[in-house]
């Protein structure tokens, strides 16, 4: 992997004519070693690390509140059941009301 991200690294700044300054790539534990390895290379005068939204899902879960999910999805089966819940959350400018997926990083703090 890390001379996949060398050769894209330079076939960017060549083909394009930029430098390219940072990296940044998914959080699994090969990437890692990818990232050291191009922290190591001295050609590369880069800075890599792992996706933002990723570290932000994986704290959140640190985070959380037990049990806190059951109770928002009473919330959310309680709008979606009823009639006049849901007119007066939306006469009063409410948004969608979302319940956390997995794989929805950003559910979690929406």
């Amino acid at each position: 992997m890390t001379s996949v991200a060398v050769k894209a690294i330079n076939n960017c700044e060549k083909n394009f004519k930029v430098k390219v300054c940072s990296f940044v790539t998914d959080n699994t534990g090969n990437v890692k070693l990818m990232r050291k390895n191009l922290e190591e290379l001295e050609e590369l005068n880069i800075i890599q690390y792992g996706c933002n939204a990723h570290i932000l899902n994986l704290l959140s879960h640190d985070l959380e509140i037990p049990n806190v999910q059951a109770n928002i999805l009473k919330i959310i089966k309680y709008f979606k059941n009823k009639h006049l819940p849901p007119a007066w959350y939306k006469k009063a400018n409410g948004k969608k009301l979302i319940s956390r997926v997995e794989v929805r990083w950003s559910t979690v703090a929406i």
